[in-house]
């Protein structure tokens, strides 16, 4: 049986306007919570140094910007690309370890791939409604002037520094138009 496309993906830009205020508060949360239990949070799914706390940082600060900011599709791919960072480190932590900090790796690994691709569709929702405009440059060559007007209007009033300049023995042979000419 052959299932018809869908014409309103999830979410409708209505809807992932709607979903980020809700995602922006959840970022705080979740950056509040790694910072204040960072070590915790780290002791429980067994990952060595600092590395929750800057990650509590990060969802700290993209979630304040996108509860701030009037574009917040930009906050939210960012918030996916970080997402997609976690899952690799976290991919790791589930590989090495044995045992609860496996099991635990794995269920932080899918709700860090479950926030990552909500982040990504409502980015996604948000872009779409106002294409980027496409600048036209065909009528320009990149001159002030047309190119016949411009040739040779680098040399006018140009004087070469005396320590550019051929030295005297050398200039026989300078001449670009062709052979070297003899000195008279």
């Amino acid at each position: 049986m052959n299932r018809p496309p869908l014409r309103n993906p999830f979410p409708s830009p209505r809807q992932a306007r709607e979903l980020t205020t809700p995602l922006g508060w959840l970022g705080v949360g979740l950056g509040l919570f790694k910072l204040l239990a960072a070590r915790r949070v780290a002791r429980t799914l067994g990952v060595p140094g600092p590395g929750v706390a800057v990650c509590g940082a990060r969802d700290l600060a993209t979630g304040v910007a996108v509860l701030r900011s009037a574009r917040p599709a930009h906050w939210l791919w960012l918030r996916a690309g970080a997402g997609a960072l976690e899952m690799v480190a976290l991919s790791q932590v589930a590989r090495n370890r044995r045992g609860a900090a496996t099991g635990t790796a794995v269920a932080t690994l899918g709700a860090v791939a479950a926030l990552a691709l909500v982040d990504a569709a409502c980015a996604r929702a948000l872009g779409r409604g106002r294409p980027m405009p496409v600048a036209d440059y065909r009528d320009r060559s990149g001159f002030p002037q047309s190119a016949a007007r411009m040739t040779g209007a680098a040399r006018e009033g140009l004087q070469v520094p005396r320590d550019l300049r051929v030295p005297a023995a050398l200039r026989p042979w300078a001449g670009a138009d062709g052979p070297p000419q003899r000195a008279p």
